[in-house]
Formats: structure tokens, sequence, C-alpha cells
């Protein structure tokens, strides 16, 4: 029997309205992502989980959203600088209480390494051209196959932001090659702006994912 799997991405306080990195409609999909909770067999949430010293943190209004070119133990990336959002323990990172977060049967937490981020549910920002990187791993990959989503099953996808967290981690998703379809929720996920959510569902549907 196929298993329909839910993955609900970084829906936390610092990323809807009020937040520190707020998107447009992000309180707007809340009760549309608990409406649909209970068709799934299982509901996996992830979440940004950054501690206070974290290199996408900008240090000054001027650095907001720029990009620079950071050094670490996987060698250099271009990182944009975001307002500090999603601090560990903090209420930013946590579920908004009209999320009904007790319906997750699973919470992956990631970016919680102060020298990379982690945009995917998945894996962290390593430059994937240089193949003697390893990207490190959230285990969300194993957790998706040692819960046999590779049976010809459903994987759909939502939450926020469309054209950051929500591509990286469908597009690695789709790399992973399992044996099931992939769908995002379009009503249920909010993007840093309209126009980057318009992009980027469509870049998704020409790579073959089903958008619902």
């Amino acid at each position: 029997m196929s298993k329909k799997t839910l993955i609900v991405v970084d829906v936390q306080n610092d990323f809807i309205e009020g937040g520190t990195l707020a998107c447009e409609g992000g309180k707007d999909i809340i009760p549309r992502i608990n409406s649909i909770l209970d068709n799934y067999d299982y509901v996996i949430a992830t979440q940004d989980w950054h501690p206070d010293n974290h290199m996408s943190f900008a240090e000054s209004e001027k650095e907001l959203f720029t990009t620079k070119s950071v050094e670490n133990k996987k060698g250099r990336c271009e990182q944009t600088l975001w307002p500090k959002h999603c601090v560990q323990n903090m209420f930013g990172a946590e579920f908004p209480k009209d999320l009904d977060s007790h319906k997750f049967n699973i919470v992956v937490r990631k970016g919680s390494n102060p020298l990379i981020d982690s945009y995917s549910g998945l894996y962290d920002n390593a430059m994937t051209k240089n193949e003697a990187v390893v990207r490190s791993s959230t285990g969300l990959s194993g957790i998706l196959k040692e819960l046999d989503v590779d049976n010809s099953g459903t994987i759909d996808i939502c939450g926020i932001a469309t054209d950051v967290c929500v591509k990286f981690t469908a597009n690695d998703i789709l790399d992973l090659n399992l044996n099931s379809k992939v769908r995002i929720i379009e009503n249920c996920c909010a993007g840093v702006t309209k126009e980057g959510h318009d992009n980027i569902i469509v870049e998704l549907r020409e790579k073959g994912v089903e958008v619902i």
C-alpha cells in the first residue's frame, strides 16, 4: 500500500507576519495546512534552528539581503545575509500557536551549524559542484527511506518560503530519485516575494513536480 507523506517546511514565528523575516501570506497558509494534516500517513516538519552567532545573520541594516563570500571547512560559498531569525529556543523559532504542530510525527531541525546555512530540509548548503565536498545531512533523506515512501507513494511539500527553503527541499527530494510522486501544495506555501513564489512554482513544475 502506498504511503502519503507531507513535509511542512519552516512554518515558524519569524517567517510569518510579525516575525523578523516575515513572508507575506505566512499566516494565511496556517489554517490551510491544518485542514490537510489528517490526510497523511506521515507528517514531517522542518525547523530552522540557528545559533545566535549564525553566519547568515546580517550585522547591520546595510548588509541586509546582500550576498557575501564565506569561507568554512567545506570551502567558499556565497551567502545571502538575513535578519537574525529562528534562534534556538527563542519565540521566533517556535511553531505558531495556531499551527496544529501536535500532529507532526517528526520534526527535523536544520541550520544549527554556525558556519554554514541549510536551506534544504535534507542537507546543508555546501557547494555541490565540488565532488569532494560532502553535504551534511539533517537525517531527513534517511527518514524518508525508512518510512518506505519509496514504494510508489506520494510526498507533498508545503510551507515557507517557496523561493528558498521549499525550493531547496523539493530539489533535494527529486535528487533522491525515490519511487514516489513529488507534489507542491501551492496555496499552502508563502514566498519571500510573490514574484519569487510564482517563479519557483513554474520552475518546479518544469522539473516534473506536480503542483496542486
